[in-house]
């Protein structure tokens, strides 16, 4: 037997007990037999609670088996959560702000970083291409594109090694991270290169444009 009022299961034949229209109601407490006393109908013509349909559930629709009640990133491909139900209502989709303000903050950093890495060939920059400065302006563009454009592609990457599920923004991650640190330790510790890898100016090449496209 349950109580109306609360859903606890109640032992029989139950100590707090009242009948209402040829039934008997057991109660966990008191309180509960108040409550039902003063509105008896409300409790009885209430759905169960465990019946009611999940409100705000996200699933994966890749891992459909992972379910939570607020949007999110799935801890096995990355992909963003959507709403389970169709007839759900939709809420802002305010991932979809975030990254457009990221891409278009990343857009502008990036033309002209792919511009001075580009220098070499392009008449207006061919002059200044091998100044020293120019290494270090490329390394101040290409920081906040990764550290802030592409922060949400590192944490997913890092939740792919927490849950030992590896996918496309593990690779996205290691490979633009690769690109963008080599660059900052040659800019930093160019002694630290072998002969090998320089270039005829005795500059190492960077690749701070490749991690940031």
């Amino acid at each position: 037997m349950k109580d109306p009022v609360c859903g606890m299961e109640v032992a029989e034949p139950p100590k707090i007990q009242m009948n209402f229209g040829n039934e008997l109601y057991g109660f966990c407490n008191p309180k509960c037999l108040e409550k039902f006393k003063a509105d008896p109908k409300k409790y009885l013509h209430a759905q169960p609670q465990k019946d009611l349909p999940q409100a705000g559930s996200y699933t994966c629709p890749m891992h459909p088996e992972v379910i939570q009640d607020h949007p999110g990133a799935c801890p096995k491909c990355g992909m963003a959560l959507e709403p389970k139900e169709a007839d759900q209502p939709e809420e802002k989709n305010h991932e979809l702000e975030t990254m457009s303000r990221r891409f278009w903050v990343c857009l502008a950093l990036s033309v002209p970083l792919m511009a001075l890495a580009m220098g070499e060939m392009m008449p207006i920059f061919h002059k200044i291409a091998h100044q020293p400065w120019i290494r270090w302006l490329q390394l101040a563009l290409a920081t906040p594109v990764l550290l802030w454009g592409g922060w949400p592609f590192f944490q997913r990457a890092w939740a792919s090694v927490l849950h030992r599920s590896p996918n496309m923004f593990t690779l996205i991650a290691i490979g633009t991270g690769a690109a963008y640190f080599f660059s900052v330790v040659a800019v930093l510790f160019p002694e630290m290169f072998p002969e090998s890898f320089r270039s005829q100016d005795g500059m190492v090449g960077l690749y701070f444009e490749a991690a940031a496209i």
